[in-house]
């Protein structure tokens, strides 16, 4: 008896081992996805590049809470994305970059880069998951909007009294000062 006891103990053992939590390093798991805390500080750093000098803990605190929200609503749609064959293609991300890249010299570019604390990679992937979120919004909310210009006409007409505003009226008064001694003018 002594002998199975060890025997359920360590199959306990081996059972719970392979069903481990996140790592210390994971901020927060969407799906069995990973958003680790280097990726909420860079994108931390990225929001409020502004100093958060007189910030206290608790107000930085609640700031990377609200970045970790927006990171794991991002990761939920980029998921339902990809779910619905959605994602960007590299065609597309590679039209993008070359979009944004375009008014910059490489060395103004990679200037920006560091400022945002970015690599090209870095910059890549972003531009996919936005691309890829702009598709799976353009489907799933924007294709269902319909206003046609009944709508407008009647909601103008509803609302009239609120685009009805008094001109401004300005008067304007002119000084005019001159350097010349002579006080004929």
């Amino acid at each position: 008896m002594h002998r199975s006891f060890w025997l359920l103990l360590g199959g306990l053992l081996a059972v719970t081992s392979c069903h481990r939590g996140p790592g210390p390093n994971v901020a927060a798991t969407v799906n069995n996805r990973p958003i680790t805390y280097a990726e909420l500080d860079k994108f931390y750093k990225r929001q409020f590049v502004v100093n958060t000098q007189g910030l206290s803990q608790d107000q930085i605190e609640a700031q990377k809470l609200d970045v970790l929200r927006t990171l794991i609503d991002n990761e939920i749609m980029l998921q339902r994305a990809e779910k619905a064959g959605l994602l960007a293609t590299d065609s597309e991300v590679d039209t993008k970059f070359t979009e944004l890249r375009t008014p910059f010299t490489q060395e103004e570019f990679n200037k920006q880069l560091k400022t945002q604390g970015m690599t090209v990679e870095d910059l890549r992937t972003q531009i996919r998951r936005e691309l890829s979120l702009q598709k799976l919004v353009n489907k799933e909310i924007i294709s269902h909007i319909t206003i046609s210009d009944a709508d407008v006409t009647n909601f103008y007409n509803a609302n009239r009294a609120g685009y009805n505003f008094p001109e401004p009226q300005l008067r304007i008064a002119r000084i005019l000062v001159t350097p010349a001694e002579n006080h004929n003018v």
